[in-house]
């Protein structure tokens, strides 16, 4: 397992830098809880990734920042967040898949005085099971702390929020941002790298507790059981091949 640092109870690798920190992640996943721990600027905001320069929006150089990702969508012409209310009573079948083709990426710099776009963030999506994200929304819901983004939703809907971001974290690191994934806000974070040499070792396969040491949330999960129960089968086929990974100049 890399090395890590801590920051008031969250640990990041320790080569990371505080400065380069951007959190995402699905509804109810935990981000402002660990904006608020680790003292990130105050304030959610929502970038189009299919839009022209994202990379370049001013208030995406406040950091460590929450961050909600609006996505382009198969079959439609404008971007939407994973949380917005078009999806809300969509039959399950009808979810549609994210649209990775009409996502900007930050273009290689050839020239040694440009900045380098692609190591300026690191983008840290949390992203829980579906099924433990489901029961908390619906818990929360239920005793009155009731949000907009809760009004409404099923267990498939929360199921394809998942799916979904793991889709673009994937091809985040695919085109070669810096990407990390942990499944609980008070958890490990992973690389995908990592991920597959965690699954690959033997005779442990599969790892330990994603949890460092002495933290206990009632939650038992290993990398092996919250991969496969989270991640998109793109990503598992990947692990499967030794988790080569073609890097795309895009």
């Amino acid at each position: 397992m890399a090395k890590y640092k801590q920051r008031n109870g969250v640990h990041i690798p320790e080569s990371m830098k505080i400065r380069s920190w951007v959190v995402t992640g699905t509804p109810g996943c935990g981000k402002t809880w660990l904006m608020e721990k680790i003292h990130g600027v105050p304030g959610e905001i929502c970038i189009d990734v299919a839009m022209k320069k994202w990379w370049k929006v001013p208030p995406l150089a406040q950091r460590p920042r929450e961050v909600h990702l609006s996505l382009p969508f198969e079959g439609h012409r404008e971007s939407h967040p994973v949380y917005e209310d078009i999806w809300t009573g969509m039959k399950p079948k009808n979810l549609p898949d994210v649209a990775v083709d009409r996502i900007r990426i930050p273009k290689n710099s050839n020239f040694f005085l440009a900045p380098d776009w692609r190591a300026r963030f690191v983008f840290d999506f949390i992203l829980p099971p579906p099924q433990w994200t489901w029961e908390m929304r619906r818990k929360r819901f239920a005793r009155g702390d009731r949000k907009l983004v809760d009004v409404g939703i099923s267990e498939k809907l929360v199921a394809w929020q998942v799916r979904t971001l793991w889709t673009v974290a994937w091809h985040f690191h695919v085109c070669g941002l810096q990407v990390l994934v942990r499944p609980f806000n008070i958890a490990w974070p992973y690389s995908f790298p990592e991920i597959v040499r965690v699954l690959r070792k033997k005779p442990k396969k599969g790892g330990g507790s994603v949890f460092p040491k002495g933290v206990d949330i009632g939650v038992k999960l290993t990398v092996a059981d919250w991969v496969g129960e989270s991640a998109p089968p793109k990503w598992r086929k990947t692990v499967a091949k030794g988790g080569k990974t073609a890097r795309k100049n895009a």
